[in-house]
């Protein structure tokens, strides 16, 4: 059973695409990484 399923999610950030019909499926043991530049917002996200 999926923690987290996205299925053809698409996401904008005014007029920037982030994310374009994406699928994804995060399942319990497995492991992410998180990247990004100091001060923009990961530990927020999370």
């Amino acid at each position: 059973m999926p923690l987290l399923r996205l299925d053809t999610a698409s996401l904008h950030y005014g007029t920037q695409v982030l994310l374009d019909e994406v699928d994804l499926t995060i399942t319990r043991g497995d492991r992410l990484g998180l990247l990004g530049r100091n001060g923009t917002g990961k530990t927020t996200l999370l």
